[in-house]
């Protein structure tokens, strides 16, 4: 059928089911942190082109596999691309992801195997397109999809999709107009029908699209449904269910840790900032083996000019650039967040503000509630190198005794194999910058899962670490963020447990500051570990979450230094080398934030898109199965020579006959149904097949010459049962 379509019509074809495809893309930048869709929109045009210009498998498939290459080294690569240094990182994320986790769970996979996941289900994508809109000329259950798939995301997204569904519906419906007139051409034979047909319909289309944009619409006349649906959760999770489980947000008593907790979409504070940041609230440094509690200074109060400096890195140590950011409350609030290392805060309306406690760094408005906060501050790029040669030598505020025992604090009876497991994680490391990372990829490299619902408390002397890293390895922030504060303090690395927002959600960009919007689905916990000389430095444990900070490397510093180890004859610990090898995995996804894919921090929106494609696929298959049943049973069940075969080739097609809607009724012979579906099809093909199996069934004779003839029938009539 497609052999009789010519280049432009498929070119116009594959133009606007391009343009269909890509408003699945277009969301990916707002509801995620995915960038490089630039990569992906190739890759799906190349797909396209291939399909018309090149009819050989081998090509094809040579050339989507090195593009792909191509891509995943400008989004990951270092060096040169001859090199193929990348191949050997490819092979090794992609057999450690297969070896060691479900494909299914997004959340263990690393980035760089989630973008080759992404790539081959656009792969899939177009071939689907391929086989609907060239072979079998139909594209409206496409069409459907992606209406569905853009309005859910208008509904529940900061995507607006007004733009977006009036596009949809003018290329689907020219679609669908154009690809009526190709198959109707075939019957008629009339080759101008379509060409003049389908000029009328885009104009009728395009009068219609105008009219309906431009006409008075009424008010809606259905109520939002999230503000219900989000009414609907809150009465199963606190009333009517009688679960007892928590709302998501931020709270002040930490005593206790664990248990599920059901999602909140209030809004907090819309944020307006040049820089991506974590909102502190509070630290808290003593950990009970429940929870964690603040300290003794708590009701102390103190001037927040006379101890600026406690929240501030020392800028001499570390690059930084300055940034601005602007909270806006949805109520106005006397509890403060702010970013790390803040050098001027004023509100709206003007307050003075007081550090509740040193320790705590928590911070109030002395004048009651305010409306909006203004800062500025450094946002600090972090050098590798220079993290780790900090650590060896303690400066004045590590050297303090009350320091160290305040942030190496843990309980007596912590188990033994925790502080067993720390020694075990950190094994060779020789400066604190890697065991931290040893310890912050642990989590993600063992089969932690990031859950919020099913998630246990620890009953009686049970460890709330403990049991989360050696029983159910099931939690969310709260369990990774404390996990890792406890192994670094039994390793005596100062550290301390951090409370309060992530950035929120992407809403716009206006100028140089782009917008969130943070509720109380954003609340959030992660680690602070100290650097001498240096200050606290954050670090991010929780799977499915990523540093919004930036962790940067001397690529020609480190090519030197592997140099001179190399004149030296100094070797790299073994034990060192798959930290070092993950660091610059985490290189290249620092790279990646900027124009790579799926970056962890929304990655719960990313495991909905991609088990939405997932599940649209299996959808596909199973919408489409008569069309594409005929060439899996000819392939299948293809009689040969034998009776056999013929057997069961012919009872696939009365199946086949089935599932088209002309079944064989109950005491109807064969011969009466092979009349029934000739007098459908306008042929004898079926009475003439049924002929031949009643001769081997019956009278058992079946010659072998006739084997060419019933092959030929039995094909012509399994593609007839799809049409």
């Amino acid at each position: 059928m497609h052999n009789k379509m010519n280049v432009f019509t498929q070119l116009l074809l594959y133009f606007g089911s391009f343009f269909l495809l890509w408003e699945w893309l277009k969301p990916l930048e707002t509801v995620t942190n995915t960038g490089g869709i630039q990569y992906f929109l190739t890759f799906i045009i190349l797909n396209f082109l291939l399909a018309i210009f090149v009819p050989s498998l081998l090509i094809k498939w040579t050339v989507k596999l090195v593009y792909m290459y191509w891509s995943l080294y400008q989004m990951f690569g270092e060096g040169g691309l001859a090199d193929f240094s990348l191949l050997s990182i490819l092979v090794e994320n992609l057999s450690k992801d297969f070896a060691s986790s479900s494909w299914m769970d997004v959340y263990s996979l690393t980035t760089l195997s989630r973008t080759v996941l992404f790539f081959l289900i656009l792969w899939v994508m177009c071939y689907v397109i391929y086989y609907w809109v060239i072979l079998q000329k139909n594209i409206f259950f496409f069409l459907l999809l992606t209406l569905i798939y853009v309005t859910i995301l208008d509904t529940f997204s900061p995507y607006d999709a007004f733009v977006p569904i009036i596009r949809i519906i003018f290329i689907g419906l020219f679609l669908l107009s154009f690809l009526h007139f190709e198959r109707l051409k075939e019957v008629t034979e009339n080759r101008r029908i379509s060409r003049k047909m389908t000029v009328l319909s885009l104009i009728i289309i395009m009068i219609s699209m105008t009219a309906a944009y431009i006409a008075p619409k009424p008010s809606p006349q259905w109520p939002d449904p999230v503000p219900y649906l989000q009414g609907y959760a809150e009465g199963v999770y606190n009333g009517d269910s009688g679960s007892g489980q928590k709302k998501v947000g931020f709270g002040e008593d930490d005593s206790e840790l664990g248990g599920g907790f059901s999602g909140d979409d209030t809004l907090i504070f819309t944020a307006a900032t040049t820089q991506d940041n974590y909102w502190k609230i509070e630290t808290k440094n003593t950990y009970t083996g429940k929870g964690w509690v603040a300290s003794e200074d708590e009701t102390n109060e103190y001037e927040l000019d006379n101890l600026k400096g406690i929240f501030q890195y020392n800028k001499e140590t570390v690059p930084n650039e300055k940034a601005e950011a602007e909270l806006t409350f949805a109520n106005p609030s006397s509890l403060i967040m702010y970013p790390a290392s803040f050098n001027t805060i004023s509100s709206k309306p003007e307050s003075d503000f007081l550090v509740q406690s040193v320790e705590k760094e928590r911070i109030v408005s002395e004048q009651g509630e305010v409306k909006s906060l203004q800062y500025t501050y450094d946002y600090p790029e972090y050098k590798v190198e220079i993290l780790r040669g900090l650590g060896s030598e303690k400066d004045e505020k590590e050297g303090n005794p009350l320091f160290q025992q305040t942030y190496t604090q843990l309980p007596e009876n912590v188990p033994q194999r925790v502080r067993d497991l720390a020694v075990e994680i950190t094994g060779d490391q020789t400066n604190r910058y890697d065991k931290a990372k040893a310890i912050e990829y642990y989590f993600s490299e063992k089969p932690y899962v990031y859950d919020t619902e099913d998630i246990a408390v620890p009953k009686g002397n049970e460890d709330y670490v403990d049991q989360f890293l050696f029983e159910t390895k099931r939690g969310y922030c709260d369990n990774f963020s404390t996990s890792m504060v406890v192994l670094l303090r039994s390793v005596d690395i100062p550290a301390r447990w951090v409370k309060g927002y992530t950035q929120g959600s992407y809403v716009e960009t206006e100028g140089d500051k782009d917008i969130y919007e943070v509720t109380e689905n954003n609340a959030h916990s992660w680690v602070e570990v100290y650097f001498p000389t240096l200050g606290w430095v954050p670090f991010e444990p929780t799977k499915s979450f990523s540093n919004p900070y930036d962790f940067t490397y001397d690529l020609e510093e480190n090519e030197n230094a592997a140099v001179e180890e190399s004149d030296d004859t100094r070797v790299t610990p073994a034990a060192a080398q798959p930290v070092q090898e993950e660091e610059k995995s985490t290189a290249k996804e620092a790279k990646e934030s900027g124009n790579g894919l799926l970056s962890s921090v929304s990655i719960d929106k990313i495991w909905v898109i991609l088990l939405f494609l997932i599940v649209l696929i299996g959808v596909i298959l199973y919408v489409t199965r008569q069309k594409w049943m005929p060439t899996f049973l000819i392939r299948m069940y293809r009689p040969k020579d034998d009776k056999a075969s013929f057997n069961k080739a012919y009872k696939s097609l009365l199946k086949q006959w089935q599932r088209k809607g002309v079944a064989r009724e109950k005491g109807q012979t064969l011969r009466q149904f092979a009349a029934e579906v000739d007098e459908r099809i306008g042929t004898k093909e079926m009475s003439k097949l049924t002929f031949y199996y009643e001769e081997m069934v019956y009278r058992e004779q079946y010659k072998r010459e006739d084997s060419t003839a019933i092959i030929e029938l039995w094909e012509n009539l399994i593609k007839k049962a799809s049409s």
